[in-house]
């Protein structure tokens, strides 16, 4: 998958909404976002990708519990277009991920054609994934970027229309994996077109809701020493990557929830085979000094 990058925002387009008007936000330009002061989180359209073949709009409902991205985009199809994403709005961020306790993601979602006339995602070459995004840097104000950072970290949890995470190859024999979620995700990794590393995890299957502390994904990197445990967390965002439908699609969020929490790791039983194992120190003693006389 090619993926290329531009900054969220650019601040001549950007509008900002906090309307608390009874009536849903409808959002339909290039760089649009919205937010309330009762929310944790803003709404982006991020249609970074528009190459002018189609349209985008994101609909939040009144009280911020429900975003819905309908879209249609029709060349490129290798490109992404837009990433319509709630992004988490936190003090602690950027957050040292030696320091990172918890990350929790909660979520149900789905993925359907607009028009009832339509079948199936398939009937109309749609081609999009749903993942969680995020940025990291050792420099805690790079990592607040989305095109500077060194790092990029993705968690796939579906994938439509064959789309598949960079790096992903299926004749790689043993790629690392780690349960989560009663899941098996699989880490695929490479360079992406703006010069960033990027790590994905990727889900066996399309998972349409999700409730848990994804925490251990990223632990698992400095763990296993893929990257620096100093890496700072900057951006974390919850979306689709919207690449081609020949009609509209429509994405739909419900029961959302990003919060972030700073303290000591928790390595759990995933994440314990990244330590070396010390298992030969619990042996009795007596074992040891037979095995030495034997």
């Amino acid at each position: 998958m090619l993926r290329l990058f531009a900054p969220i925002f650019l601040a001549a387009a950007l509008v900002h909404s906090k309307s608390s008007s009874p009536a849903n936000t409808l959002l339909c330009g290039q760089y649009d976002t919205h937010w309330s002061n009762d929310s944790q989180f803003t709404f982006n359209t991020n249609e970074w990708g528009d190459d002018g073949s189609g349209s985008q709009c994101i609909s939040i409902n009144k009280a911020n519990t429900e975003f819905n991205a309908t879209w249609e985009w029709n060349n490129n199809p290798t490109l992404v277009h837009a990433f319509p994403n709630i992004k988490l709005q936190s003090d602690l961020l950027p957050l040292q991920l030696s320091n990172l306790s918890h990350l929790n993601i909660s979520a149900s979602w789905s993925m359907t054609p607009s028009s009832s006339s339509v079948d199936s995602l398939d009937a109309i070459d749609a081609q999009a994934n749903v993942i969680v995004d995020m940025f990291l840097d050792t420099d805690p104000v790079t990592a607040n970027s989305t095109t500077l950072p060194k790092y990029e970290v993705m968690i796939w949890m579906a994938a439509f229309g064959g789309k598949r995470p960079i790096g992903f190859s299926s004749s790689i024999k043993h790629p690392p994996t780690h349960n989560l979620s009663e899941a098996q995700f699989t880490l695929y990794s490479g360079a992406n077109n703006n010069g960033q590393f990027v790590y994905s995890w990727l889900a066996p299957d399309n998972i349409t809701s999700f409730d848990d502390d994804i925490s251990p994904l990223l632990h698992y990197l400095w763990q296993h020493k893929k990257i620096s445990e100093s890496n700072y967390l900057g951006i974390v965002q919850f979306g689709t990557e919207t690449f081609h439908s020949s009609s509209n699609v429509t994405f739909s969020a419900q029961d959302f929830n990003l919060t972030v929490a700073s303290g000591k790791p928790i390595v759990d039983s995933g994440g314990a085979a990244a330590l070396p194992s010390l298992g030969f120190l619990l042996l009795p003693v007596s074992f040891l000094i037979l095995m030495t006389c034997s």
